[in-house]
């Protein structure tokens, strides 16, 4: 998140886009608490090898979260670019 952060701050020159960008990730993420166990595991072969069976994601415009439910808890994996995904 903090590459994506710097990325639209200094790269791109839109402090404000960023900040707001990562508020709405940070948002998805506080969300998933809510509904994060009713979305079903992804079949996407990487994120299952990478991430464990039973890893789930959710799209937060064009970033991927990646999480594991256990129990009751909803652990974030990794937020990263959803073109990284191939």
């Amino acid at each position: 998140m903090r590459e994506t952060s710097y990325y639209i701050t200094a790269v791109l020159k839109a402090p404000v886009t960023s900040e707001k960008y990562i508020e709405g990730i940070y948002r998805a993420i506080g969300q998933l608490c809510f509904y994060g166990g009713s979305i079903a595991p992804s079949r996407h072969e990487y994120i299952q090898r990478q991430y464990g069976p039973g890893a789930r994601t959710v799209v937060y415009r064009k970033m991927l979260i990646v999480f594991n439910v256990r129990r009751d808890v909803i652990m974030i994996r990794r937020v990263m670019p959803g073109g990284l995904i191939r």
